[in-house]
């Protein structure tokens, strides 16, 4: 099962339903959507003085309440709190630009609602629209509109930032499951490396182990992609998802044995979240489900990822029964000798990697046909 649930990660962060943007953490489209009195898309006609950003709006279509007119002014105030750096936000050639506007209305008229400030830039004062784009169809509710032009508009870009990055995955995270499928499957299948890593590690945020897989098998060509890093931060932060699916997909990444730097933290953090996730009573799966993948973690090329690795098994020797469940009692299962205490590790007496190491290989080849293995 996939989890869409909000994935709080490096580059990726957001608050849902947050209206005005903080820092470098976007606004929800969706919170914005919500709290615009009228989005629209519109084509600007002309901009203001810096001194006085008013702009001048031809709308085309309304996705989200009753402007007076299709042709309005807007100002580009400063929302509560807000930071702007000196001048205006977009100069004259924004004339003739075609985007989806989140408007809200005062005493002085509409007011743009950017998604960043701090300051914001001419791309985050709306969502610029290409009229080469495919564009959604009106039938589609305003959260799936919304989503489609985020990702034509981000895949258009020749160059995107790390908070256009931002913004295109808060979009993504936030969305409904299947207007989230729908756009990880646009970036996935594009011929651009960039944005197919981008689809890969988003969806891998979701919780998806067959994105997980695809990445191992792709890992030679996807590790030449600018946007690796962001595929190994969402590897890190993958779900605890206990299927057989997320197992086999992280046994896969860990048999790569890379000597790429973070590698080993990253897939070693995902898979013993989901060795711990295992351990709970409502688990589908049985501990004894993730021991291969642990055991292999002990082939790791980093001394940290093999003592976590050697801590993991330590524990589960402590208060696994015989058939390698986890009875949950607190009380120490058969499995548990002084040889398996001895090597677990410890603070007060510790050793070194290489010895734990040893040891929990002798011990998985002692024991594994116990577990069916």
């Amino acid at each position: 099962m996939i989890c869409y649930a909000f994935r709080v990660i490096v580059l990726f962060s957001l608050i849902p339903g947050f209206t005005w943007a903080s820092g470098d953490r976007p606004a929800s489209l969706v919170g914005l959507a919500s709290q615009a009195d009228v989005v629209a898309v519109g084509i600007v006609k002309q901009v203001g003085t810096e001194q006085n950003q008013q702009i001048e709006l031809q709308l085309t279509s309304v996705l989200r309440g009753t402007p007076g007119s299709l042709d309005i002014v807007v100002n580009l105030a400063h929302s509560s709190g807000g930071i702007r750096s000196a001048g205006g936000v977009l100069s004259s050639t924004a004339a003739g630009q075609k985007g989806v506007w989140f408007l809200k209305a005062s005493s002085t008229g509409y007011q743009v609602m950017p998604i960043f400030e701090n300051p914001v830039r001419p791309r985050e004062v709306f969502i610029p629209i290409s009229d080469a784009a495919l564009q959604p169809v009106d039938s589609l509710g305003i959260g799936s509109q919304l989503l489609q032009y985020e990702v034509a508009t981000y895949m258009a870009l020749s160059n995107p930032s790390v908070r256009d990055v931002s913004q295109l995955s808060s979009a993504i995270l936030e969305a409904a499951p299947k207007d989230a499928a729908i756009a990880v499957a646009s970036l996935q299948g594009s011929v651009s490396l960039d944005q197919h890593t981008m689809g890969l590690a988003i969806s891998i945020s979701l919780g998806s182990p067959a994105a997980v897989m695809q990445a191992a098998d792709e890992w030679d060509t996807i590790k030449a992609s600018s946007k690796f890093g962001i595929l190994m931060t969402a590897i890190e932060g993958f779900p605890a998802v206990r299927s057989s699916e997320a197992i086999a997909a992280f046994e896969r990444l860990i048999g790569l044995h890379s000597d790429i730097s973070g590698f080993d933290r990253a897939v070693s953090s995902a898979f013993l979240a989901i060795g711990g996730a295992t351990t709970a009573a409502d688990s589908p799966l049985p501990t004894k489900a993730v021991l291969p993948g642990v055991v292999a973690l002990l082939d790791s090329k980093d001394s940290d990822t093999q003592i976590r690795a050697a801590s993991f098994l330590a524990f589960f020797t402590l208060f696994a029964d015989a058939n390698g469940d986890m009875p949950r009692t607190g009380v120490a299962g058969p499995l548990a000798t002084e040889a398996t205490r001895q090597f677990t590790p410890s603070n007060a007496a510790p050793m070194a990697a290489s010895q734990y190491t040893a040891f929990w290989k002798a011990w998985w080849a002692q024991n594994r046909a116990k577990f069916g293995y």
